[in-house]
């Protein structure tokens, strides 16, 4: 690590930024962490040629959480006081060590250009933080009453777009059905389907001769059910009905992981290649002695649907049935995010309160920067404008709030923002209102140097 920082160490003067000890600290641990999550075993959805941008299907999240990955080395980097030329050659020196290391020795992982392109990225973005953070971290007056603005209408952009990737994208092009079909990047269905609907009506293992109409019918909240006698439990997402395009693009999927019934239906998300909105119905499956000695040939009747911004999922045995939805709300932006796929697990609710605290924490800290009395409001003078400045900030955040927790789902007839949402969303903006008053303190407490 002393010789990284040796090598990298091309300034010679870099005011505050130089901070060796910090640079040391950081620069390891953003090694450790890049490693842990680089060098751990994963399951892919569908491997892609190591050349292609952006062609996998989650590709897009891959690309998204590199860039994060590699900002914090980035950061550390240029507090050792390397230049950007330095910063984008280690980065990529890193992410090469990385690649080999995966396709010598981790299962489920496979290199691609775009990870080379993601993580230089990730480090140029992180030098340029440190370069300007100080300017970021305390900010004059009228630059934070603008930083605090923008991060407020940032937040109510990404609830927007969190609308948009979770609406329906049903490409116009030929569908081909698929019945327990063996597609290789997935597990095969061990059971058996005895027979296959869309909206009651039967459809062929094959091409769908009348698309246009199943289309339709996807739109207005048809249900695609399967009759299957269950079998052993696959261990990864294994196709009951499957719609695929002519170009191999997913439409939907009824399966079964585990003892777990899952639906998923193409949104917009999947077109930039984020997670697709997904639903579990968990244990809907008997477990694989039940299957084998009780009723050996107890079919089950297991359903997925789409209305409006719920997606559904059922299972209806001989004796009991059993469904679920899951709302498909603009604060769950971090669903299309994780690093795993998400089917509604219980702890969503606080998945969206640390993503609201998160977007919104900006919001607070430079919102208190802004509203921040300077020297001379603390005094005593122009204690009135320092109280406009304050209620300006807290009027406009809270109008933006409304607008993305009760106008957006209210227009999309969604349920209103419950406990979780707003407590979030007020957290992250207190909590870094907090911050930022403690930042602004301690930059104001300062003596100031008088001229000699």
């Amino acid at each position: 690590m002393r010789a990284l920082l040796y090598i990298v160490d091309d300034t010679k003067d870099l005011g505050y930024l130089t901070r060796r000890p910090l640079a040391l600290a950081l620069s390891a641990l953003a090694l450790g962490v890049i490693a842990w999550a680089t060098l751990t075993s994963s399951s892919l959805d569908r491997p892609a040629p190591p050349w292609c941008f952006l062609c996998a299907e989650v590709h897009g999240t891959d690309v998204l959480l590199n860039i994060l990955l590699f900002i914090p080395l980035g950061i550390a980097l240029r507090l050792a006081g390397a230049s950007l030329r330095r910063v984008l050659a280690i980065s990529a020196l890193v992410t090469l060590a990385v690649e080999v290391a995966q396709w010598l020795f981790v299962s489920g992982r496979v290199a691609s250009f775009a990870d080379i392109v993601a993580n230089v990225l990730g480090a140029a973005i992180g030098m340029l933080l440190a370069e300007r953070g100080y300017k970021l971290v305390f900010p004059g007056t009228a630059v934070a009453r603008v930083l605090a603005m923008v991060s407020v209408l940032g937040w109510l952009a990404v609830q927007g777009l969190t609308v948009w990737a979770f609406t329906p994208s049903l490409n116009a092009s030929t569908f081909w059905m698929q019945i327990a079909a063996n597609l290789g990047h997935m597990d095969r269905f061990r059971g058996r389907v005895t027979e296959a609907k869309i909206g009651g009506v039967d459809v062929p293992n094959g091409r769908m001769e009348d698309d246009r109409h199943f289309r339709q019918l996807f739109a207005t909240g048809a249900s695609i059910q399967a009759l299957v006698i269950p079998g052993e439990p696959p261990a990864r997402l294994a196709p009951i009905v499957s719609i695929f395009t002519g170009k191999q693009s997913e439409i939907l999927v009824l399966g079964q992981e585990g003892r777990d019934l899952v639906f998923r239906m193409r949104t917009h998300s999947s077109n930039v290649r984020l997670r697709t909105p997904t639903v579990s119905l968990w244990n809907a499956f008997p477990p694989p002695a039940a299957a084998e000695v009780e009723h050996p040939a107890d079919p089950l009747l297991v359903s997925g649907w789409r209305s409006g911004w719920r997606l559904h999922v059922s299972v209806a045995g001989r004796d009991t049935s059993f469904a679920r939805s899951i709302a498909l709300r603009p604060s769950f932006g971090w669903a299309l995010m994780l690093p795993f796929e998400h089917t509604g697990m219980p702890i969503a609710w606080r998945y969206t309160a640390v993503w609201m605290a998160v977007l919104l924490f900006p919001a607070g800290y430079w919102g208190a920067h802004s509203v921040i009395p300077v020297r001379a409001e603390r005094e005593g003078r122009l204690a009135l404008k320092a109280a406009f400045r304050v209620l300006t900030f807290l009027g406009f955040a809270a109008l933006v709030l409304a607008a993305g927790l009760i106008a957006l789902p209210f227009r999309l007839k969604l349920p209103a923002a419950g406990v979780w949402e707003w407590g979030g969303a007020l957290a992250g903006i207190a909590l870094g209102g907090l911050t930022g008053s403690l930042s602004s303190w301690l930059r104001h407490s300062r003596p100031r140097r008088s001229p000699e």
